[in-house]
């Protein structure tokens, strides 16, 4: 326990760019100091103490950065997290509990979350993320859900989650992490402007969105720019 003290001590305090004396900010910690005895150490003990604590150090650093590359080899960039191939555009007809009637013959009950009130003909999409459903409502973002029947009217459109990498000119230009640009009307940026890079936006046939972390917003109409 007193080493891993010693370590966060260092770790929160110190930048390493060659050999330091560690011990020189144990020392202005009298409570740890006396903790691990360090005034017992003679001149030659301390010494070996902080090489050991910096090769420590350096080892953790470098471990560090090669689980960086790992990672970062691992990922391509800007690639989007895709929610399946298709979503369905609806409202919701009645509510029970948990359970939604929706205009396009669906009937879905809610798996996950609080869902609350619904309110009269909310719009709602309803799309895949993997083996699973989700189901975003008009206000209130998104929730897991079981489908009880399927769809038996309405189009399927595309539909891919993207995070959003900026927000320019107040809300009307969204720019994602796959390097799309999307422009938003003017009548929408009262809500968009209030979004932040890191947000998942659901893109509708690359010409709607709704954000999955924000329930403020509706169905927005875009512009694909780029």
């Amino acid at each position: 326990m007193r080493m891993i003290a010693l370590i966060v001590l260092v770790s929160t305090t110190l930048s390493f760019s060659a050999e330091v004396d560690i011990l020189a900010a144990v020392e202005g910690n009298p409570e740890l100091a006396a903790k691990i005895g360090l005034a017992k150490l003679n001149k030659t003990e301390k010494h070996e103490l902080n090489a050991l604590l910096n090769k420590v150090y350096e080892v953790g650093l470098a471990t560090g950065a090669k689980n960086m590359e790992l990672t970062k080899s691992n990922v391509r960039p800007g690639a989007a997290r895709t929610a399946g191939s298709f979503a369905y555009e609806t409202k919701i007809e009645d509510d029970k509990d948990d359970i939604l009637m929706l205009n396009n013959g669906a009937v879905v009950q809610i798996a996950g979350g609080f869902l609350g009130y619904v309110g009269y003909s909310k719009k709602a999409v309803l799309y895949q993320v993997g083996p699973a459903w989700k189901i975003w409502i008009e206000g209130k973002k998104s929730f897991r859900c079981e489908i009880l029947k399927g769809p038996i009217a309405g189009r399927k459109i595309s539909a891919e989650i993207v995070s959003i990498s900026d927000v320019a000119a107040n809300g009307e230009i969204l720019k994602l992490m796959n390097g799309s640009v999307l422009q938003v009307s003017s009548l929408s940026t009262i809500d968009t402007a209030l979004w932040l890079p890191g947000y998942e936006l659901l893109v509708l046939d690359e010409m709607r969105v709704v954000c999955l972390d924000d329930g403020s917003g509706g169905i927005i109409d875009v512009t694909k720019l780029k």
